[in-house]
């Protein structure tokens, strides 16, 4: 983690935000040459609100800044632009993201039900191409229940197809699953083609994908 520089925070549950990690990058746990570059945390209000603590830790020496992307706001990150788009996940400002960059762009959605209408209307007025798409597809190759903070292969096919009408999505954007749990019994890691038949890749952990 040495040459990462900025975390985009989906939200602040314990498996996607864990700050007293971050004690390992605070002075006597973490030898950093010099000029070393900071951590940056860019994110909701809740995250910024749960990583104070830890900014102000005198041991971090200006190691860690947080910032707040505002929701439907292109903002520069790196060589990147990042729009945050409201998640459907059940704390306080969870986010899901578009990220472009070289004229290409992902719609990256881990940890979220089904769109909000706010989301709709945004994508409707801006209509971004997507390049690539990552969905949530934690209960696999079901549904997920109604308002459900996760979502399935049916709610991500219904998903796809209102992108598709509205021109985000055609046939030459790349797709992908991912993000499933052990806890549903039809996520079917064994047999890829229930995805691959709809036109998805199927994700797995050192995965790579050019777009």
């Amino acid at each position: 983690l040495t040459h990462v520089s900025n975390f985009i925070n989906t939200h602040t549950h314990a498996d996607h935000l864990y700050p007293e990690e971050l004690y390992n990058y605070a002075k006597g746990f973490a030898n950093l040459p010099e000029g070393h570059p900071p951590y940056h945390f860019w994110g909701g209000q809740e995250m910024v609100e749960k990583l104070i603590p830890f900014v102000n830790v005198e041991r971090m020496e200006n190691r860690l800044h947080t910032h707040l992307i505002e929701l439907f706001t292109p903002t520069k990150i790196a060589d990147y632009t990042v729009t945050a788009l409201p998640a459907n996940h059940g704390t306080q400002d969870p986010r899901f993201y578009i990220i472009e960059k070289d004229g290409k762009t992902l719609l990256y959605v881990q940890d979220s039900g089904e769109f909000k209408q706010e989301v709709w209307d945004y994508l409707k007025r801006e209509r971004p191409y997507f390049n690539l798409a990552s969905f949530d597809c934690t209960f696999g190759s079901i549904a997920s229940k109604p308002g459900s903070s996760h979502m399935g292969l049916i709610n991500i096919l219904d998903t796809v197809n209102q992108l598709e009408s509205i021109g985000c999505m055609d046939e030459n954007t790349l797709r992908v699953v991912n993000h499933f749990s052990h806890n549903v019994p039809n996520v079917n890691y064994e047999d890829r083609s229930v995805y691959e038949e709809k036109g998805f890749l199927m994700s797995y952990d050192g995965m790579v994908v050019e777009f």
